[in-house]
């Protein structure tokens, strides 16, 4: 009876001894799955007002101004909801000029900002054309938190930073005017020959020019030479220590993303800096064009395609797709849409959400291999895959 039970014992063990090494072979067939290294979400150009809604100029598109601001709870809402964030990113414009206007900068400017109270993330803040409408640089420094320094560095994650532009270093709509503002005068007065001191909206600031000397409009803004610089040093240590950059920028610094009036004015000074350190740069998110854009800059080898439109390909003709034969066949066939060495987004504004979808907001995942953008309403999802400069 005892050696049964020993025999019973030795059997059984050897049972319970397979049982376990069977869990854990399918325990480990059941691994989870990936997930990416950061997340953080973005919006853009909020511009809040309580005004009614009305036509954008072109007559392209009603803006919902009191709207936005439900778009934006609802965006953050909708974060609370999702996986953990580095921080959020808001593009800037966080209310319209017409606050200013009514007096009503301060108040409108709480609501919003009672509006990300519950935010579940840090909310980075950027300086945008409406800022500068509604306050000059020293109350947009004590009233909008997360705003101050104009362009900084931010390094969360291993392997990854931040780099923040200040859109409107050179400017001519400061409230109060001052220095800044004739800086700004002195700079595009040579490119614009119309009264740039006239109250906004008595001209057209866009008489005379063509193509892409539309940039050159009051609306828009520069980055002087310091801010450049310091960009530079930031990528130039940036590729020493392997780490990639998400540059997020109020005004678009590629033409194809977005259109000429919307277009920083010293865009390709910025562009070449990046062509410089093709491919430390993956990712530049910019706001202040409603409409959404992406596009692939050919010389960095980088995708850009309108976020709103279903046919991200059109643009790819003449040039591109010649710069686009450059590459080998295998990569072109893997790559033609998602790849990006530098890749322009520019974000869908709030304030064209429809009232039956309000939302326009969107989280970036920051993979090893790619970033994938997750849109929400009208912003569109994108997957963009990185590669190496040395694999090219």
């Amino acid at each position: 009876m005892h050696c049964g039970f020993r025999r019973f014992c030795s059997s059984g063990a050897v049972g319970v001894a397979a049982g376990v090494l069977a869990l854990r072979s399918r325990r480990a067939s059941f691994a989870l799955p990936p997930e990416p290294k950061a997340c953080f979400g973005v919006v853009a150009d909020v511009q809040y007002a309580d005004v009614d809604d009305a036509w954008n100029f072109r007559r392209t598109q009603k803006r919902r101004y009191r709207g936005a601001l439900e778009a934006l709870k609802l965006a953050v809402e909708d974060w609370k909801k999702g996986p953990p964030l580095l921080f959020i990113a808001d593009l800037g414009d966080i209310i319209d000029q017409q606050c200013e206007a009514n007096n009503d900068s301060e108040r409108a400017l709480q609501l919003v900002l009672d509006a990300w109270q519950d935010a579940p993330a840090h909310v980075v803040h950027l300086m945008g054309n409406h800022e500068l409408y509604n306050f000059n640089r020293e109350e947009a420094k004590t009233l909008i938190p997360n705003i101050f320094p104009w362009y900084r560095r931010l390094q969360l994650v291993p392997g990854w930073r931040f780099l923040i532009l200040d859109a409107y270093d050179l400017n001519v709509i400061e409230k109060g005017g001052g220095p800044a503002v004739e800086e700004g005068i002195a700079y595009i007065s040579e490119h614009n020959p119309n009264d740039l001191r006239a109250p906004r909206g008595t001209i057209d600031m866009s008489a005379g020019l063509s193509g892409l000397q539309k940039r050159f409009v009051p609306m828009g803004g520069g980055i002087k030479p310091e801010q450049l610089q310091w960009l530079r040093e930031e990528l130039e240590d940036a590729a020493a220590s392997g780490d990639r950059a998400v540059v997020l920028t109020h005004l678009p610094v590629r033409p194809e993303a977005t259109v000429a009036p919307a277009l920083l004015w010293n865009y390709d000074d910025i562009l070449q800096v990046f062509r410089d350190f093709a491919g430390v740069v993956p990712l530049v998110l910019a706001g202040h064009y409603h409409e959404g854009g992406y596009a692939w800059d050919p010389e960095s080898l980088t995708h850009h395609a309108t976020w709103i439109t279903s046919k991200p390909l059109e643009a790819c003709t003449g040039s591109t797709l010649a710069a686009l034969a450059a590459l080998t066949i295998s990569i072109f066939k893997k790559h033609i849409y998602p790849f990006c060495l530098t890749c322009k987004v520019t974000l869908p504004s709030p304030l064209n959400a429809p009232e039956d979808k309000p939302t326009a907001h969107g989280l970036v995942e920051l993979w090893d291999d790619k970033i994938v953008i997750r849109g929400h309403g009208i912003v569109p999802s994108r997957d963009l895959s990185l590669v190496p400069p040395c694999k090219l």
